[in-house]
């Protein structure tokens, strides 16, 4: 058994670990912002499994089994949205880390699109000033 999920027989860059981890993204973003109902309402199967991860689990399980082009397709959008809500979960959840990533991410445009055209040494811009 390999370590990374693989779909229709290919194997792709994601552990099953880091795409549970993402998956659970939603349940620990409710449970944080509304804390008394997810105590209140956190139930598990008869295997001892919350019913917040059994029921992703057996939705990955059968996207994983259908055909590749619909797995992939399918894989892809859920993937992305589960994606964009540990985003929101990493700015909502811990402040530090998201200032610390607005500010990574402004140093490296201004060091890479804030350089003026003689910086770049781009030969098209030189020969405009030069005539």
């Amino acid at each position: 058994m390999s370590l990374y999920v693989s779909l229709g027989g290919v194997e792709m860059p994601l552990s099953y670990h880091w795409t549970g981890f993402i998956l659970e993204s939603p349940h620990r973003m409710f449970c944080h912002l509304c804390l008394n109902q997810c105590v209140k309402y956190e139930t598990y199967n008869e295997e001892g499994i919350s019913n917040w991860v059994e029921r992703p689990m057996r939705c990955a399980t059968w996207l994983l089994q259908q055909h590749v082009v619909v797995g992939g397709i399918l894989f892809f959008i859920v993937f992305a949205c589960l994606c964009l809500i540990h985003i929101l979960e990493i700015i909502v959840l811990n402040h530090l880390s998201a200032v610390s990533s607005v500010f990574m991410v402004f140093v490296i445009s201004r060091s890479r699109f804030g350089k003026t055209e003689r910086e770049l040494n781009c030969p098209y811009v030189s020969l405009q000033h030069e005539s």
